[in-house]
């Protein structure tokens, strides 16, 4: 394993076979022992793979999380160029507590989950699940709402999330009244200049405790 130590002082231990190329800033990286590390890519990802090394990767978020295994400090790691379509409500669900996933890569190479259906949302159902590094990309108008988180103590860092030309997300993150804790640190996001009018960047729904927003960037 390969050590980096961040800024804040938190140590990050990440697979001898990642290259490391996005700015994870955010405390709690530390792995847990006994932790599996899983590797995704839409490339060169292939479903018989067990995509335990960056040789062998799963071709899809969805199909990693079969691997891994709830609350024992599992990891995903998407490689760059992997993109992840949601062409469905609940097509990416994150139903796995405790599951820690990476998004590697820079500018247009970074690892994407794509929303491609107007009713197209990624839902978070389990417990403490943390994503580091996430790019989101719109990919067609209207996108009623994007991100669900379900469940308690979901977090993500150094977001980026993009409308693409003349496509808008509606509402990009919308919470049930069981997302307690909820954490969002590093937030961007790149609007479209048309494409349907825009109704909420972050919206919580319910009586929600323990919510955390900082380094928001959200404009049009």
């Amino acid at each position: 394993m390969l050590e980096r130590i961040l800024e804040d002082g938190e140590k990050l231990l990440i697979p001898n076979d990642v290259e490391m190329t996005g700015q994870f800033t955010a405390t709690g990286l530390q792995s847990e022992p006994g932790g599996i590390a899983y590797y995704v890519s839409s490339v060169t990802g292939k479903n018989d793979y067990d995509g335990k090394s960056s040789a062998t990767p799963a071709p899809s978020i969805t199909k990693a999380l079969t691997f891994c295994r709830a609350s024992k400090g599992d990891t995903i790691h998407c490689l760059p160029g992997h993109i992840e379509t949601i062409s469905a409500a609940g097509g990416l669900t994150l139903s796995k507590a405790g599951i820690k996933i990476f998004f590697h890569g820079t500018g247009s190479t970074k690892a994407t989950i794509q929303f491609t259906a107007t009713a197209s949302t990624l839902l978070v159902t389990a417990a403490n699940v943390e994503l580091y590094g996430p790019r989101f990309l719109t990919g067609i108008d209207a996108v009623v709402a994007a991100i669900h988180p379900r469940a308690a103590d979901f977090k993500m860092y150094d977001v980026e999330f993009y409308d693409d030309a003349a496509k808008a997300t509606l509402i990009q993150v919308l919470t049930t009244s069981a997302a307690h804790r909820l954490v969002i640190d590093g937030y961007k996001y790149f609007a479209s200049t048309t494409g349907s009018v825009k109704s909420d960047g972050i919206k919580t729904v319910g009586a929600i405790d323990g919510v955390i927003l900082k380094n928001i960037d959200i404009s049009g």
